[in-house]
């Protein structure tokens, strides 16, 4: 459950906004290695609702768990499928935040391509952790185009105090002694029409006791 809030929040959002509404689908991977957990996420969105679609895998086993967002973020639930249950979580979620006391935030001048997009490197220094993160304003989505409630917390509120522009593409978490903690990165964007109803909560879902 923990990998699955901390792929929410790492999720990229951009700052700027275009005109166009992006449908269709991201898919990222995603790596915490103090619980040795890794996960592939399947993200469909078309502007107002989300879904996202995980699928994680431990020392332990596999899960799949399933997101919901509705209305721009207004309604956020957390989903098992294999129990068709779900929790309301809209309150709750946005208080994880991996980016707290950034002290240092600045570009490089590195860049390197990443899915065909030019990504530039960003190095975040925390009281806790040594971030870099590449971001790229080239994506075919935005922070307006996504109905993620975190879109203006964490991670896209640093960039834009340190008036840094673009999505987060590839991220890398670092301890204080350098060691790598978790990573995460976009693998896959497509551009596609969606369907409202597939986005929305599954109407035989119940709420968890």
């Amino acid at each position: 459950m923990k990998t699955v809030f901390y792929i929410y929040i790492l999720l990229g959002i951009s700052l700027s906004s275009f005109a166009q509404t992006f449908e269709g689908k991201i898919t990222f991977s995603t790596a915490d290695l103090t619980s040795k957990e890794t996960a592939q996420v399947d993200y469909y969105t078309n502007g107002s609702y989300g879904k996202m679609l995980f699928q994680t895998n431990n020392e332990f086993g596999s899960n799949q768990y399933e997101i919901y967002t509705e209305s721009n973020g207004s309604k956020t639930y957390l989903a098992t499928p294999s129990t068709s249950t779900y929790i309301d979580v809209s309150n709750h979620i946005n208080g994880f935040d991996l980016y707290q006391n950034t002290i240092f935030a600045a570009k490089t001048g590195q860049t390197q391509s990443i899915l065909g997009y030019t990504c530039e490197e960003v190095k975040l220094t925390t009281d806790q952790n040594q971030i870099t993160i590449w971001v790229s304003t080239q994506l075919p989505f935005t922070k307006t185009d996504l109905s993620s409630p975190l879109a203006q917390s964490g991670i896209f509120e640093i960039l834009n105090q340190w008036q840094i522009a673009g999505i987060p593409v590839k991220t890398e978490i670092k301890d204080k002694k350098g060691n790598l903690t978790s990573s995460q990165e976009i693998t896959n964007i497509v551009i596609q029409a969606q369907n409202v109803s597939d986005l929305q909560l599954p109407i035989h879902y119940t709420a968890a006791d």
